[in-house]
């Protein structure tokens, strides 16, 4: 049986043409592509494939966690994508292929030290971090998964975000918390840099720019969550 590939991405104002240029880098790759829009869109970017998507409209209730707002809906392999990253023609493929034996698979990660942190994004091992821009030489198994290019299947870990309990927080310690109480690791594939491209000014709003230095709360919830 030939499985489905969906791809999820969600947007915010004033990403339209990096969106337009990610979505239609994925379109010929999958069989169907979602898009929640974090505001309400007066008119919608032009797509390559526009038989293929579906989307939402909310209120950024539940930020960048809306891209996994289908994962409990569909059957099949997932990618989780971002609306500021270009992926390559091959991403699709290539992240399936490797999901099969892996089951959950990204091209960015990290691991903590074992105890409970004192920063989020501070208190780990540079060594430890495994970067999408970088080579990453070798698989890893991490303890914190990215969420910008993640692949896994359904029947694998299924996710709700209408069961999210981090308000305000980024998707890749939510999504890899639920990994953990599932008992689903997480592996970065090997890769080099420059696979995936990035989009935006480095001064665009990012999660990382918001929160690299008010990280208290996700500090806190993976010291209750991770230890």
């Amino acid at each position: 049986m030939v499985e489905t590939i969906t791809a999820s991405i969600a947007t915010i104002k004033g990403r339209e043409k990096a969106l337009e240029k990610a979505v239609n880098s994925l379109l010929p790759q999958v069989d169907r592509l979602c898009i929640y829009f974090n505001y309400q869109p007066i008119s919608f970017p032009v797509f390559d494939y526009p038989c293929k998507i579906e989307y939402c409209v909310g209120n950024n209730e539940y930020r960048d966690t809306a891209k996994f707002w289908w994962a409990d809906k569909i059957q099949g392999y997932h990618l989780i994508c971002d609306d500021d990253l270009l992926y390559p023609p091959d991403y699709a493929a290539f992240m399936v292929d490797h999901c099969d034996e892996f089951k959950v698979v990204s091209l960015m990660g990290r691991n903590y030290p074992k105890r409970k942190i004192t920063s989020y994004y501070k208190d780990l091992d540079a060594s430890q971090i495994y970067r999408l821009f970088h080579d990453v030489q070798e698989w890893h198994k991490v303890e914190l998964i990215g969420t910008c290019a993640l692949c896994f299947h359904t029947d694998i870990i299924r996710p709700s975000v209408e069961k999210q309990y981090f308000e305000n927080l980024n998707s890749d310690i939510w999504f890899s918390v639920l990994c953990k109480e599932a008992g689903v690791d997480g592996y970065v594939m090997p890769h080099k840099a420059g696979y995936i491209k990035y989009l935006l000014d480095k001064t665009d709003w990012t999660v990382f720019g918001r929160y690299q230095f008010d990280d208290e709360l996700q500090t806190r919830l993976f010291n209750e969550r991770m230890r």
